[in-house]
């Protein structure tokens, strides 16, 4: 009689149990006060995981123990029988097992001998016992994040097939790639001669005529190169009269006639590519505009070579879109693809645009990030666009499956790395 009032108790306490941490408590510790035993180990079973959680008393498992493996593969080899105690030479194995969700877990048992039958019919309802608590805590666990939702097998099958479903389903492929606003037809503004900037004459954003001074180059060398150009000239000019006076009275002075006309060609060639710099110096515009750079002092006394860009000259109603789509980010994508382009300035609001023209080749950008340059219309003429203006534009490509968009990067890093 006391073995079954211990047994309502025992039952009782794991019905009740505050927490899960609480119930392999009582069911590695409790169960003494029905069964003997030497120690008490509850192992778990979650999908393919197979985990020893608890040990009896206040030992702590060592999961990578010699103890531990060999506890695994003993209990694995059990875990195929339908019967929920397993009888050993030295103890036994508890299996607990529901209807709903097959088996949860169990228990091990050493004992110095052989348990009896009434022994196993005990086990037996320990095992019935401390099953359907597991399952109680598993149901709480589930309910606390989808309150409707059964952990059963019919719900993982559902659970399952949806998820197939979904790896199936049709999704349209789309690029997400950094975009700025550019001017279309724009005067590239660049360095006539290798030399120094010596003024910026505009600020970033002002209207120009055509013929309007933008920047003028360091002038000091180019003028001493012209007046040493016009006195070497002077000189030999000079010279040449006085030769040519004298030649009348000595004939044989006109053989120097010819060397110094050449001399006078020479310096006058020099003369006037020094006035020419001079004159080149001083950078206009050839268009109306306005004036597009980033800062006028990062300009004034830079050193710059000969092609250098330093602003352009462009029509600020006159801009396009200019799509940056990085090599690994491309997908096939139609001249007729719909694109949204989303500012900086105002991520909220978006603007339409029609591709113009697609990159054939990936070309390196200034940072040297390879990408493909994609040229689109922006539909709408909105006048509080300005060409500098950066966002983030989003092309929609041909239609794929579910799976296959969320798994192309990956894909592409795996064979980037292992070259499969």
């Amino acid at each position: 009689m006391d073995k079954l009032f211990t047994l309502l108790e025992i039952q009782h306490q794991a019905q009740e149990a505050q927490s899960r941490d609480a119930l392999l408590h009582i069911i590695v510790n409790e169960t003494r006060k029905l069964i003997a035993y030497d120690q008490a180990v509850f192992w778990s079973v979650e999908g393919l995981t197979f985990k020893l959680e608890k040990i009896s008393g206040n030992t702590v498992l060592d999961p990578q123990s010699t103890y531990a493996t060999d506890l695994k593969k003993s209990v694995k080899r059990e875990m195929t029988a339908t019967s929920s105690v397993t009888l050993l030479p030295t103890g036994a194995i508890l299996m607990f097992r529901t209807g709903e969700e097959g088996l949860l877990g169990g228990l091990w048992l050493e004992h110095t001998s052989a348990y009896s039958e009434a022994e196993k019919r005990i086990l037996e309802e320990l095992s019935l016992t401390y099953a359907q608590a597991l399952a109680l805590w598993n149901l709480r666990r589930s309910s606390s994040f989808l309150p409707s939702f059964k952990n059963t097998k019919r719900t993982k099958y559902i659970a399952l097939a949806a998820i197939l479903v979904a790896a199936f389903f049709p999704v349209r492929q789309s690029i997400t790639a950094p975009a700025e606003i550019v001017a279309r037809e724009a005067e590239i503004v660049t360095i006539p001669f290798d030399g120094v900037i010596e003024t910026v004459h505009v600020r970033p954003g002002d209207a120009v005529k055509a013929g309007d001074l933008l920047a003028s180059m360091e002038q000091q060398s180019l003028q001493a190169q012209m007046d040493m150009a016009e006195q070497e000239m002077a000189v030999v000019q000079s010279a040449l009269s006085r030769v040519q006076r004298e030649s009348l009275a000595a004939p044989d002075k006109k053989m120097n006639l010819t060397e110094l006309q050449e001399e006078i060609e020479s310096k006058k060639i020099a003369y006037d590519y020094a006035k020419d710099l001079k004159e080149r110096s001083e950078i206009r515009a050839t268009h109306d505009g306005i004036a597009v750079f980033a800062d006028a002092n990062a300009l004034r006394g830079k050193p710059a070579r000969t092609g250098d860009k330093i602003m352009m000259v462009a029509n600020p109603a006159d801009y396009e879109l200019l799509i940056r789509v990085p090599v690994d980010s491309m997908v096939p994508v139609k001249s007729d693809a719909p694109v949204k382009f989303f500012l900086n300035v105002a991520p909220l609001g978006g603007h339409k645009a029609d591709i113009r023209s697609i990159g054939y080749q990936a070309a390196p950008d200034a940072d040297g990030l390879l990408t493909y340059k994609i040229l689109a219309t922006l539909t709408e003429n909105d006048k509080d666009l300005r060409i500098g203006w950066k966002g983030t534009a989003k092309i929609k490509g041909g239609w794929t499956t579910l799976s296959y968009a969320i798994l192309r990067r990956p894909f592409i890093a795996l064979r980037n790395m292992t070259g499969i």
